[in-house]
């Protein structure tokens, strides 16, 4: 067939008009001799660069929200470099007032340069002990290192002794002390700080950011977000933030010590005369091309109206497109807002630069997130925040100073140590309470606990693992949102055999187990020995014990006891195993015509051009493209679900008693 080789695309055709021209022309392709397959694959090139142009207008339609946004400023710069933005000294009183007007401030010489390469030092030791064959000084050597976490370590807060010493740093202390509002006397001030204006300095990590000019897989994902739960910051919906206890299984696992000082973050509430801040100490010099923090300037002004226009919190958690914000809830019923890529907000956004030693301060409710490396510098930071020890109820704030106090081991104490970490002695506390020390054993037992106290049905049984995600702690479920697009797979599927890998505490188990009909059946895999037991536990609680039944072990060492294919199959664990499990499924052929394949968890880092393995975009990639699926993608709460239905002959598989199961897909 000749193949229609203009490259004239007319303007204004509609999104079906362009689905129509995009698949002819693909058909085109795949039928045209040999001296015309370039020219009609360079046609299919820009009717696909239409199309997605298309789709992005369609899906932008001007939201309530937008009008409430700030204008568009440019920030003021240093006079002496307009490379950097404008700082101020410690004693500078326009300093307060900046931060007013433009909701952040920078204070410049906060570290000096021995510090800053102290804690550098520090960060790279930490970084080399972890990563076997990095070195600093070799190049040849970074590619070691993760793109993927932001250049954030893996503990949820450092404690070594720079970092520490930082955070006791007098000039530190006056920065936060200097922009924080200050609080009304308290009678009979019960607390390990000495005062209710005593600035508390919060346990926080570093961050690195590879030099990313000639590197693009090294170059962090770009955002927008704001570090609180917009509804439950307005006192919309309530927190637990002052049943934090600090308390984490023996501090056994080193990468999720104390994940309460995460959460203290993001599970604040607005009070009156009470503001709350973020800060970033940075330890070399960082130009606009290093990536790192950008704010929104003003919009803390602008928050209470931009929430109102957002309306309801329930109606925000129920979007699932991809130009939608959305909330993430987090521990303690605090959470995050995140801003869509397609949103305008980040056209209003500017990249802070700024000297090695100046330590940037921003009003939490100002939007904020960071930009990619795209030079030759590395950007090393290290985040502190502050608040007034008058926020924190007894119970809180002496629960907090003992673990500050466990935690920094003998590491030196400064003068303004029983400010910013509190004085605790196991005899000082005024009147001890009783806690639950949760690492994430403790916290599955107990919502197990929780779970097998609801009525025994299933409905009731998925109503208690979301309250208790809701209202106690987080879990890893598939939740609600996207759960009905799990339940939607199911009933137009109506599998008679089906298969989960990865069942957690059995909530997606019990979501999937109680819409199959009579005789048909899930076998639900699950690695960890406790947790299969617990998933077992939950589906007799449930009454699906006729209809689902947990197994333990992994996909490869229960393949032969399984009776393939199979028409139903979700995967809801390691992001980093779906590619190779997916594939495997294939070769047992557990996979046939018309299997669903349902994913959760796909498309979290949100960038159009990733591959990257670990967050599921490998995957997706493949099911989208192979050309043995037809795949839907549907958002959540904070990614989404990536729903494939299977086409072709399907898997001739062989058992073999000495070499596994063998098939070959066609």
């Amino acid at each position: 067939m000749p193949c229609d080789v203009s490259l004239d695309i007319p303007d204004g055709l509609s999104v079906p008009e362009l689905e129509g021209l995009y698949n002819a022309a693909l058909r085109q392709v795949a039928s045209a001799a040999a001296a015309e397959k370039r020219r009609c694959g360079e046609r299919v090139a820009l009717l696909g660069k239409a199309l997605r142009a298309a789709k992005r207008r369609s899906e932008r339609t001007e939201r309530p929200e937008w009008s409430t946004y700030p204008e568009l400023v440019a920030l003021p710069r240093c006079p002496e470099d307009a490379r950097y933005v404008q700082s101020f000294g410690l004693d500078d009183a326009q300093a307060v007032d900046f931060f007013q007007e433009y909701g952040f401030v920078v204070f410049r010489d906060v570290l000096d340069a021995q510090e800053c390469e102290a804690t550098v030092a520090e960060i790279w030791a930490s970084l080399e002990e972890r990563t076997p064959g990095l070195r600093r000084q070799d190049r040849e050597t970074w590619h070691l290192l993760s793109s993927e976490r932001y250049g954030l370590p893996e503990e949820q807060a450092v404690f070594t002794p720079q970092i520490v010493a930082n955070r006791q740093n007098p000039r530190v202390y006056a920065a936060l002390d200097a922009v924080l509002p200050r609080m009304h006397h308290i009678e009979d001030f019960d607390s390990p700080h000495p005062d209710p204006n005593s600035v508390v300095v919060t346990q926080d990590r570093w961050c690195l950011y590879r030099p990313g000019r000639s590197e693009e897989s090294w170059r962090t994902a770009e955002n927008l977000h704001l570090d609180v739960n917009p509804w439950t910051y307005a006192g919309l919906k309530a927190t637990e933030i002052e049943s934090l206890r600090y308390g984490c299984a023996g501090f056994g696992d080193h990468r999720f010590p104390l994940q309460d000082f995460r959460a203290e973050l993001t599970a604040v509430q607005g009070k009156e005369g009470v503001q709350h801040v973020q800060g970033v100490l940075n330890l070399i010099d960082n130009l606009e091309e290093d990536g790192g923090t950008r704010l929104v300037p003003g919009f803390h002004h602008c928050f209470h109206g931009w929430l109102e226009a957002l309306g309801d919190m329930d109606q925000n958690l129920a979007q699932s497109g991809q130009q939608d914000n959305w909330v993430l809830r987090r521990a303690a019923g605090g959470g995050s807002f995140k801003f869509s890529n397609l949103d305008p907000i980040h056209q209003l956004s500017r990249r802070v630069p700024l000297r090695g030693g100046s330590f940037l301060l921003w009003n939490q409710l100002l939007v904020h997130g960071s930009c990619a490396n795209r030079s030759e510098n590395f950007r090393i930071a290290q985040f502190i925040t502050g608040f007034r020890a008058g926020e924190m109820t007894p119970g809180r704030s002496w629960a907090r100073a003992r673990a500050v106090r466990r935690l920094c081991g003998a590491l030196p104490r400064q003068k303004l140590a029983p400010h910013v970490f509190g004085e605790a002695e196991e005899a000082d506390e005024p009147r001890p309470e009783p806690e639950r020390e949760l690492g994430a054993r403790d916290r599955q037992s107990w919502a197990c606990e929780v779970v097998l106290q609801s009525p025994g049905e299933p409905e009731a049984v998925l109503q208690a693992f979301e309250d208790f995600h809701v209202q106690c702690r987080p879990l890893l479920q598939v939740g609600p949102v996207k759960g009905r697009h799990l339940d939607a797979a199911v009933r137009r599927r109506r599998p008679r055999r089906c298969l989960e890998l990865g069942s957690f505490l059995g909530y997606s188990a019990v979501r999937i187990a109680r819409l199959l009909d009579d005789g048909a059946f899930l076998y639900t895999i699950e690695q960890d020995a406790d947790n299969a037991a617990r998933t077992a536990a939950t589906l007799e609680h449930a009454g699906l014990t006729g209809k689902a039944t947990a197994l333990c072990g992994t996909l490869q060492t229960l393949q032969c006891q399984l009776e393939g294919p199979f028409e139903l199959i979700f995967l809801d664990h390691s992001k980093a195993l779906y590619l190779d499990e997916i594939q495997h499924l294939e070769a047992l052929g557990f996979i046939e015509d018309g299997t669903t394949v349902v994913a959760d968890n796909i498309g979290g880092c949100n960038r159009g051009d990733c591959r990257r393995v670990s967050c599921g975009c490998a995957y997706a990639r493949y099911v989208r493209s192979s050309g043995r699926y037809v795949s839907e993608f549907f958002w959540g709460s904070r990614d989404g679900i990536e729903v494939s239905v299977a086409q072709g002959r399907g898997c001739q598989a062989t058992r073999s008693a000495d070499s596994g199961c063998r098939s070959a897909f066609a």
